[in-house]
C-alpha cells in the first residue's frame, strides 16, 4: 500500500474512534443532595400527601382492616425485593453480585425511589399511564392495599366503589418468586361486579404498569459514570430497539415530546430499563398491549417504561415475568424455556444485543477464554495480560510477515522517489510502474497495513467485552482499584474542557508512550513526512480515546503495545544482523 493510501486508512480509523469516544463520553448531569435537603424533601412530600388526601376523588375505597402484618421483604441468593403496601409497588429491587463468586457480596438497587415520594417499580395506573390515575387519585388519597404473604408469594388486593353508583372494582396484584432465581412473576386481576367495560379515563386503555424510576444503578449518586449507557429498549420479535430521550419515536406531528407509546410487536416481546451492567426486563403474556416510555421527569432522574393494556372487557387477567439481574448471556440463557412450579416461560430473548455478528462471535469466544484463564489465576488483571499474550502469539506469524514487508518497502523508497520524479504529472503510469516494482521484488503493497487491520476486529471485540463485563466491576489489580473504571491515581477536582479529563490516569500515559516508541522504531518514519505525522497522531488519538475508558480495556491495549514494541525491536535486530552479514 502506498503512503497516501496508508495515511487515508489511518485517518478513517482515527475518525471512527473519535466518533466512538464522543459517543461514549456524553456528559451526564450531576446531582448533589445533602442530608439537610433530603430531610426537607421528606417533610415537603408529606405535606403534598396531605394536600392530595383533601382532594375529592371519583371513587371511594372499600376499606377492609388489615388482619395481620406480614414481612414485605423477599430475599434469595441472587435478589432482594422490598414492597410498599401503598400502591402495592416495589420500593427497592436489589441485585446481588453472587455470580462473581467473591467473598463480599454487593447489592445494587435497580429502583431507588426518592425519599417518601411514592415512587416505585411496577406501579399500576388506571387507564393511560400519562393520565396519572393511581388508586390515590381515584379514592381521595387512600391507596393502601390489603396484603398477605404465603411463603414466596405476596398478594395485594383492594376494592373501590364508584360514587353514586353501585359498581365495585377489585384489583389484585400477585407476586410469585422462585428460590434463587433472578426472575419473578406478577399476575394482575381487575374486575367489577356489574360486568361492564373497564374504563377509567375515557380511553381504550384499562390500566398501565411501569418499571422505574431509574435507568441505571448509579443514577442517584453525586457522581455519574460518564461511560455508562443507561436507556430503555424493547424487543420487537426480531431485534432490540434502543430508546433514548432523543429517539425519533418521541416526535409526534413534528413536535418533540417526552412521553410516547407504541403498539407491541411480535409474540416474544419485552421492554427493558437497562444500565451499563444490569437490566430490569418485563416480559408480558400474548395479549393486547402497548409499550410506553416516559422521560417527562428526567430533570429529577425519574424514568419509566412499561405496558398499557388495551381492552373492552369487564374482567382482566394479565401475567408478566420480570427479570432483574446482570446482562450476562449465560445467566439470561437459563430463562429460555424456563419451567418450574407455576412458571412457564418460553424463548425469552436476550437483553444484550450483539450488533455485528462477526464481532459478537469473536467477543463471545474471547470472553469464554478470559473466564477460563481467570479460573486458574484468580485475578482479572493478570488474566487480561495472559489473554493479550496469547492473542499476540496467534497473530505473530502474520504480523512478522507484514513487518518484514514494511522493511522491504523501506528499501525501495529511493527507487520509488525516482519513479515519482520520472512520471511526475502521470499518476496512472506512476501507479503501474510502482506496482510493477513491487511485483518484481515480491512485495505485497497491502502487507504493511496488516498489523493494524488484523488487530481492529479483536480490539472492537475486546471493547464490547471488557467495557460491559460485569465481573470487572470492583475487581482490582496492582494500583487499579476497579478494572471497570479508569485507573485514576489522583482526581483534579475539576474537568479540563474539550478533552474531558478530570483525573490523572497512569495506563493511558504508558500506552501512548509505548505506542510512540514503537512508531519511532518502524522503518521510514523519519524520512517520510506522512509517516512521521502518523507517528505522532495515532498515539495521541488512542491516548484521548482510551483515557476515560475502563482500565481493563486500557490494560489490554497497553500490554499489546508493549508486545508490539518488543516485536519491533526483534525485527530491527534481525535487520542489523542481515546488514552485518
Amino acid at each position: 500500500m502506498n503512503n497516501n493510501k496508508t495515511f487515508a486508512l489511518f485517518i478513517i480509523i482515527s475518525a471512527f474512534f473519535i466518533i466512538l469516544l464522543w459517543r461514549t463520553n456524553i456528559k451526564q448531569p450531576k446531582e448533589k443532595v445533602s442530608d439537610t435537603f433530603k430531610q426537607e424533601e421528606v417533610i415537603e412530600n408529606k405535606e403534598i400527601e396531605k394536600e392530595i388526601k383533601k382532594e375529592v376523588g371519583e371513587y371511594k375505597l372499600v376499606e377492609i382492616p388489615q388482619e395481620k402484618k406480614y414481612d414485605l421483604i423477599y430475599e434469595n441468593d441472587n435478589i432482594k425485593v422490598e414492597f410498599d403496601p401503598y400502591d402495592a409497588l416495589i420500593k427497592h429491587a436489589w441485585v446481588k453480585d453472587t455470580f462473581l463468586n467473591r467473598k463480599q457480596v454487593r447489592l445494587y438497587d435497580l429502583v431507588q425511589p426518592q425519599l417518601e415520594s411514592g415512587e416505585g417499580a411496577l406501579r399500576l395506573k388506571f387507564g393511560s399511564w400519562e393520565n396519572e390515575k393511581t388508586l390515590s387519585n381515584l379514592t381521595q388519597g387512600k391507596d393502601l392495599y390489603n396484603y398477605t404473604r404465603y411463603g414466596d408469594t405476596f398478594i395485594f388486593k383492594c376494592s373501590f366503589k364508584k360514587k353514586n353508583e353501585d359498581i365495585i372494582y377489585t384489583i389484585e396484584k400477585k407476586f410469585t418468586f422462585v428460590d434463587n432465581q433472578h426472575l419473578f412473576k406478577l399476575d394482575i386481576k381487575i374486575y367489577n361486579n356489574k360486568n361492564i367495560q373497564i374504563d377509567f379515563d375515557n380511553t381504550d386503555i384499562a390500566y398501565s404498569i411501569g418499571w422505574g424510576p431509574l435507568l441505571g444503578i448509579e443514577s442517584r449518586k453525586e457522581k455519574v459514570d460518564k461511560r455508562q449507557k443507561n436507556l430503555f429498549s424493547y424487543f420487537n420479535g426480531k431485534k432490540i430497539i434502543e430508546i433514548q430521550s432523543n429517539n425519533k419515536i418521541f416526535k409526534q406531528n413534528g413536535e418533540k415530546t417526552l412521553f410516547t407509546t407504541k403498539y407491541k410487536e411480535g409474540d416474544n416481546s419485552w421492554v427493558a430499563s437497562s444500565g451499563h451492567y444490569f437490566a430490569s426486563l418485563i416480559y408480558p403474556d400474548d395479549q393486547n398491549y402497548k409499550y410506553f416510555f416516559d422521560y417527562r421527569d428526567k430533570e429529577n432522574k425519574n424514568f419509566y417504561c412499561g405496558f398499557s393494556r388495551n381492552t373492552n372487557n369487564s374482567q382482566l387477567k394479565s401475567t408478566f415475568y420480570i427479570y432483574i439481574g446482570p446482562k450476562i448471556g449465560s445467566i439470561l440463557k437459563e430463562y429460555d424455556n424456563f419451567k418450574t412450579d407455576s412458571f412457564y416461560l418460553e424463548n425469552i430473548p436476550k437483553v444484550r444485543n450483539k450488533g455485528m455478528i462477526l464481532i459478537g462471535d469473536i467477543g463471545d469466544g474471547i470472553g469464554w477464554l478470559l473466564e477460563f484463564i481467570y479460573k486458574g489465576v484468580k485475578n482479572y488483571g493478570l488474566a487480561i495480560i495472559i489473554l493479550t499474550i496469547l492473542i499476540k502469539v496467534v497473530l505473530f506469524p502474520l504480523t512478522y510477515k507484514s513487518m518484514a514487508s514494511q522493511q522491504k518497502m523501506s528499501k525501495l523508497q529511493p527507487q520509488i522517489k525516482e519513479l515519482q520524479e520520472k512520471y511526475k504529472g502521470k499518476p496512472d503510469v506512476l501507479n503501474k510502474e510502482t506496482m510493477s516494482l513491487y511485483k518484481k521484488q515480491g512485495i505485497n503493497p497491502l502487507g504493511g497495513c496488516l498489523p493494524m487491520l488484523l488487530q481492529m476486529p479483536i480490539l472492537f471485540a475486546m471493547y464490547g467485552l471488557l467495557n460491559k463485563m460485569v465481573a470487572l466491576k470492583g475487581a482490582d489489580f496492582l494500583w487499579i482499584k476497579d478494572l471497570s473504571q479508569p485507573d485514576a491515581v489522583y482526581n483534579f477536582g475539576f474537568n479540563i474542557p474539550f478533552v474531558n479529563v478530570e483525573s490523572l490516569n497512569i495506563l493511558p500515559i504508558v500506552m501512548a508512550v509505548v505506542s510512540l516508541a514503537t512508531s519511532m522504531l518502524m522503518p521510514d518514519t523519519q524520512s517520510n513526512q506522512q509517516a512521521k505525522m502518523m507517528m505522532w497522531a495515532m498515539p495521541l488519538v488512542f491516548f484521548f480515546m482510551f483515557y476515560n475508558m475502563g482500565s481493563g480495556l486500557v490494560l489490554y491495549w497497553t500490554v499489546m503495545n508493549i508486545l508490539n514494541l518488543a516485536q519491533q525491536f526483534y525485527m530491527n535486530n534481525i535487520k542489523k544482523k542481515m546488514k552485518a552479514a
